[in-house]
């Protein structure tokens, strides 16, 4: 009888445990069926073993815990699999069938914040590694370990995301962001010198000159009392230095503002960019016929200006451009085209004059019947760049110089920085150069047109973005800390005296300037997310690679406090000055507001002396006070930008100290 009762007992709990699992499955279903319910109901914190509908993050449950233990122990971190085992996955989110993240992404993103801060709540919880995916897109596998970083960006080193291609209007078909292989080291070789060290010291008059245009409208605002939008301010400044210091042209951008024409058509094709990168669900409207047309259109207004430069620089280095079409006509199909990023220069110029297959015409050397600026697609050449990029410059097999050979080069170079007043004619002579030196007659140091023209675009719009919000942020966060702010104030005083222009030696003297700039750029990177693609079959330390998305953030890899410690999320430039502190023993990973690798940013150098030279100069003569209604918030777009824009008033520092020097 007692044996009766306990089966019947256990048929009961067993019936029991059926029907709880068949309501749990009803249950996921009816939350796939009814999207509207997805962000009221609360999703379930336990669910059956055999539930397809993974609720849970992998490690929850026992085999993938293993699995995670496995992926843990197959291999060291910061190294592609080797072992016999098969890659597992990484541990996911929860998510929901179909729809898999992007209701718990876009919950999220409506109500506490960026993408970014979304990534590093998942890394406190699921650890260095993990995966989300939102419909039809491949997973996304972010990444946050630096060793396993540094296999990905400097020993396996995968090409960027394809997501890089919807900056392709704004950048230019052969901009050197989204550029690969050869073509890529040989346009870094030739722009390399542009922003050294070198290069900048003897540039830093035309900073100078820039920022004093600023001044005299911040001196107006101080005696008026009046509010100013800083951060737009200092982007029309950064625009100014880079057209100077890149381009050799001198535009007054802050006096004419918003009704200049070059910078309306900068501003017109960035916002429309921007919009496709911004709004991921709407990305694929981008391709229909009426935005292509807008694009081409924004494209021509911006370019015919850029060419017009360029046209006009070149013929002062005694090298003529022959256009045998109309400008409106030159860029519309590298632009339209989808093809991967290649120089379309012709492969031959035997003749005078070639048009190549965009429809823009060759640049011509002046006493020479063979183009200097083409052929970038050929054999790599004879002799690699004697620079800070040289281990990554030269191709498999080409020919190394001997040491006679690169002082030689390298003195040649350094004759060449004195005597360029802009990194375009830099760069122009040093090819120029390059082609005369090689005994190859098949060896081309190449630059063509299409290619000088996207390197503008380039520097034109992250020459000035990244270097405007660095100094945006920083006045935002001095304002909220006066501690800082007068230590900063007071260092300035003391190492430029009287003066109100820097030198060159000043601004490298000034220690706890460079903290303040390290400590902005670490608490609100630039840069918010960088992309590589890893190929089919491939694997990182255990984990299944084949195919996807790998992410960084810089953000997230900064407010590590396993790295930077408890207060990792302060604002606190002293930590880069505390000698045996965390912040002298971070892993080059760790730290990467620019980049780290091979692919780092080549304008970082241009960038933290703009910065330098601006906030030198403004903290010499004003002291600002933050006039915001509203705290400032990241605004990300593309970089990410202060939401209101520092709205400050400005007051001298004391009376009657500005004058011009």
């Amino acid at each position: 009888m007692l044996r009766q009762q306990q089966r019947a007992s256990q048929r009961s709990c067993a019936l029991n445990q059926q029907r709880f699992t068949v309501s749990l499955h009803a249950r996921c279903a009816l939350l796939s069926t009814h999207v509207e319910f997805i962000s009221q109901v609360r999703l379930p914190t336990l669910c059956c073993a055999d539930c397809r509908h993974n609720h849970l993050p992998y490690p929850a449950s026992a085999g993938n815990a293993a699995q995670a233990q496995t992926a843990g122990t197959a291999q060291a971190p910061g190294s592609t699999s080797r072992s016999s085992k098969a890659p597992v996955e990484p541990p996911r989110p929860p998510e929901l069938p179909l729809l898999m993240h992007s209701v718990s992404m876009a919950s999220f993103l409506a109500t506490q914040g960026d993408l970014e801060k979304l990534l590093l709540e998942w890394k406190r919880q699921h650890g260095p590694v993990f995966e989300f995916q939102v419909p039809k897109s491949p997973p996304v596998m972010v990444v946050t370990d630096p060793d396993m970083i540094r296999e990905v960006y400097e020993v396996l080193q995968y090409e960027k995301s394809p997501r890089y291609r919807d900056l392709l209007p704004l950048l230019g078909p052969q901009s050197m962001v989204l550029s690969e292989g050869h073509t890529w080291r040989v346009q870094r070789d030739a722009f390399n010198p542009g922003f050294s060290s070198s290069f900048l010291q003897s540039a830093l008059p035309g900073f100078i000159s820039c920022t004093e245009r600023l001044v005299e409208q911040l001196a107006e605002a101080a005696d008026k009392q009046k509010v100013v939008q800083l951060h737009h301010l200092v982007v029309l400044t950064t625009l100014e230095i880079i057209c100077k210091v890149g381009f050799g042209e001198d535009i007054d951008f802050l006096t004419a503002g918003r009704r200049g024409t070059l910078w309306a058509a900068f501003e017109g094709l960035g916002r429309h960019v921007a919009w496709f990168i911004d709004n991921v669900p709407f990305n694929w409207l981008k391709a229909l016929p009426w935005n292509q047309a807008k694009s081409e259109q924004l494209q021509h207004q911006l370019d015919s200006q850029l060419i017009d430069i360029l046209v006009k620089r070149l013929g002062e280095m005694g090298i003529q451009v022959q256009q045998q079409q109309q400008q409106a006509s030159q860029w519309q199909e590298a632009f339209a085209s989808d093809s991967s990023v290649q120089c379309p220069a012709a492969a031959a110029s035997s003749s005078s004059s070639s048009s190549n297959s965009n429809g823009s015409s060759s640049v011509l050397a002046a006493g020479s019947s063979e183009c200097p600026f083409h052929n970038m697609n050929g054999s790599p050449p004879v002799a690699t760049s004697n620079n800070s990029s040289s281990s990554r410059g030269g191709g498999i097999g080409a020919q190394q110089p001997s040491a006679t050979a690169a002082a030689t080069k390298e003195a040649a170079t350094e004759q060449l920085m004195l005597q360029s007043k802009d990194i375009l004619t830099l760069a122009v002579k040093l090819c120029q150069q390059q082609a005369n030196r090689s005994s190859n007659s098949t060896v081309q140091a190449g630059l063509d047109l299409d290619m000088l023209l996207s390197q503008m675009k380039t520097f034109f719009a992250a020459g000035h973005d990244t270097t405007a919000g660095l100094v945006g942020w920083t006045l935002w966060y001095l304002c909220q800390n006066p501690e800082v702010e007068q230590l900063l104030a007071q260092e300035v005083a003391a190492v430029m005296g009287d003066s109100s222009k820097p030198t060159y030696q000043q601004l490298t003297e000034m220690k706890y300037m460079n903290a303040v700039l390290k400590e902005s750029l670490r608490i609100r990177p630039p840069i918010g997310l960088i992309a590589r693609v890893a190929p089919p079959g491939s694997s990182l330390a255990g984990y299944n690679t084949s195919n996807k998305i790998l992410l960084v953030s810089p953000y997230v890899q900064h407010m590590d406090e396993d790295i930077w410690g408890p207060d990792a999320s302060q604002y606190k430039p002293k930590r880069w000055l505390q000698e045996g502190g965390r912040a002298q023993h971070v892993p080059s990973y760790s730290y990467m507001p620019f980049s780290r690798g091979p692919r780092d940013c080549i304008g970082a150098r241009f960038a933290l002396l703009e910065a330098k030279t601006i906030l030198c100069m403004l903290f010499r003569q004003f002291k600002f006070e933050y006039a915001g209604q509203r705290p400032e918030e990241v605004l990300m777009s593309v970089t990410a930008h202060p939401k209101y824009g520092v709205p400050l008033s400005v007051k001298w520092r004391e009376a009657g100290t500005w004058k011009q020097q």
